[in-house]
């Protein structure tokens, strides 16, 4: 659900698989975790594909029924945010799935997969308030 002004247009709307979401290549997507768990820029071709508020590095994105990443596009929503550890801090992402899944006993929290890309620990958490 989204609340926006009386009349506007909504801001986010289902997202057509065929059209509104872009595959990442392996190496496409290897390049941007490793580019947050350095904390440098993004390679030059890719664009910032989700900024996120927050202190850690992480990025909004959708997981395709096939389990691939993929880029929104259009105002597709996304499904999963990705975190990414800096590299000093790279037992983040598992003391982070280990915190939810210890939470989740007691508050309903989002669904956490801990995952390596390129050989970096991440968390990948799927969007509570989506479906």
């Amino acid at each position: 659900m989204s609340v926006l002004p009386h009349g506007s247009p909504p801001t986010k709307v289902p997202g057509t698989l065929g059209q509104d979401y872009r595959p990442y290549s392996d190496q496409e997507f290897a390049a941007i975790v490793e580019a947050l768990y350095r904390r440098q820029p993004l390679p030059q071709d890719l664009a910032d594909p989700s900024p996120l508020a927050g202190v850690q590095s992480k990025i909004a994105l959708t997981v395709l029924p096939d389990g691939r990443f993929a880029e929104p596009m259009n105002g597709a929503p996304t499904t999963h945010i990705l975190k990414v550890p800096q590299e000093r801090y790279e037992l983040d992402a598992a003391r982070e799935h280990v915190a939810m899944a210890l939470s989740s006993d007691w508050f309903a929290t989002a669904s956490t997969a801990l995952m390596e890309i390129a050989g970096i620990p991440v968390l990948l958490i799927e969007r509570f308030d989506r479906k």
